[in-house]
């Protein structure tokens, strides 16, 4: 059959494609291809999140929002460290506001008070945010600070799109980060969480970070990773105990930390293995016990120190939990306490109150499920998240219980890579 000219122009065609295909992919895999996707996926991040924040238009009719903004009204930054940390005297403390109900995380509110009398300060001589009648907007008061929080609930909020790519590159490849980052950037339930001064997109930072070091000690153990020590779990302290100073029912994110650490043993002890069976022999079984012995004690006082870092942070950022009048007090608060039973009879409905009437006759799990994959993420993501969940678990459990050869070969084949790149 000849050639006509129609077939030769579609060649040239597919040849054409195909080399811009093969361009494409060679600049995606490029570090200045993920840089500038990135910045791009931020950018368009921080217009939807950023954008509009005076949406209500000072009316206050979200109601956590307004008993929010009413608290920071309130507040009035201490005169010194040592007046902080007093729960008896601080003007920090909604509890001396006259809030003697307060179950929300203190730490979101003390940011904003603070980036708020120094934007009041600014704005006071430049004159950029201004009422109906002229008058520089008052950025502390109840009419003007709420914006400050919803401003800074989309930073945070923007804060997660980034951390979502840098875990996804972390785990799996610059090109799922970039794909993890720009999903959240456009997933609608924290699109609309950035939109109020609610103590949420703060949670939800602190405790991706919380994420993020997790998985740097879980990934300590491979060739390559020197960051899974002792700094990582401090990390991981810490950004756990500024998510609980947050919101206090993100402390199950502990049991994260407990598993990181636990898969970092489990990495640890089967590398001391692997390495002792390559020389030709395995190990005398007394010495796999002391090899044992050490890595428990090596994380049993990484988690220790994990632990006491949380307290710390938490005690820094939630002080008013606490009793006394000294840093150094680590005896919980009367109110804190009552206000936490209280909250916990509201939450279990054993007491009755209007908000909890939402949650009658549902389905426990089957409920918030349909929410969040219907309505938080929509159907399609949704279902690709848990869809996501579920291909990483298998992923983990077949790497926890793989044959000793599949994970012998895969260690070389890590070593290999690792001379070739020294």
């Amino acid at each position: 059959m000849i050639p006509t000219t129609k077939d030769a122009t579609e060649s040239r065609a597919f040849r054409g494609v195909h080399a811009w295909r093969e361009r494409m992919r060679e600049w995606l895999s490029t570090d200045v291809a993920t840089r500038s996707l990135l910045v791009a996926i931020l950018l368009i991040a921080a217009y939807l999140r950023l954008t509009h924040l005076n949406w209500d238009q000072g009316t206050h009719i979200h109601p956590d929002e307004r008993f929010l903004t009413m608290v920071s009204d309130a507040l009035r930054l201490p005169k010194s460290l040592g007046e902080f940390f007093d729960s008896t005297k601080s003007p920090m403390s909604p509890y001396n506001k006259g809030y003697n109900f307060f179950v929300y995380g203190t730490l979101p509110l003390f940011i904003v008070r603070v980036v708020a009398e120094a934007a009041h300060e600014f704005n006071q001589a430049a004159q950029l945010w201004v009422n109906e009648g002229g008058a520089p907007l008052n950025l502390v008061g109840y009419d003007g600070i709420h914006l400050v929080g919803r401003a800074l609930s989309g930073l945070f909020d923007l804060g997660c799109v980034f951390l979502a790519f840098v875990i996804g590159r972390r785990l799996y490849g610059r090109q799922v980060g970039l794909l993890a980052a720009a999903l959240y950037a456009f997933a609608v339930l924290p699109l609309q969480q950035s939109h109020f001064y609610t103590v949420d997109t703060f949670g939800s930072f602190f405790a991706l970070l919380a994420f993020y070091f997790a998985v740097r000690v879980a990934q300590g153990g491979e060739h390559g990773r020197r960051d899974g020590g002792w700094e990582s779990y401090v990390g991981l302290g810490a950004s756990l105990g500024a998510s609980l100073a947050c919101r206090i029912n993100l402390a199950p994110l502990a049991g994260i930390a407990v598993l990181a650490a636990g898969i970092r043993l489990w990495d640890d002890w089967h590398t001391a293995m692997s390495l002792t069976r390559e020389n030709g022999a395995a190990a005398p079984r007394r010495l796999q016990t002391v090899w044992l012995s050490t890595l428990l004690q090596a994380t049993f006082f990484r988690l220790l120190l994990m632990g006491l870092v949380t307290i710390a942070a938490f005690r820094i950022a939630q002080p008013y939990a606490f009793g006394g009048t000294s840093l150094l007090d680590f005896s919980l608060a009367p109110k804190f306490r009552d206000n936490m039973a209280q909250i916990s009879q509201l939450i279990r409905g054993d007491a009755d109150y209007p908000p909890g009437h939402q949650w009658a006759s549902r389905t426990p799990f089957v409920f918030p499920f349909v929410n969040m994959v219907v309505w938080g993420l929509g159907l399609p993501l949704g279902l690709t998240a848990w869809a996501g969940w579920a291909l990483a678990a298998f992923q983990v459990a077949r790497g926890l219980t793989g044959s000793g050869g599949e994970r012998e070969r895969g260690r070389a084949g890590e070593r290999e890579s690792g001379r070739a790149g020294e």
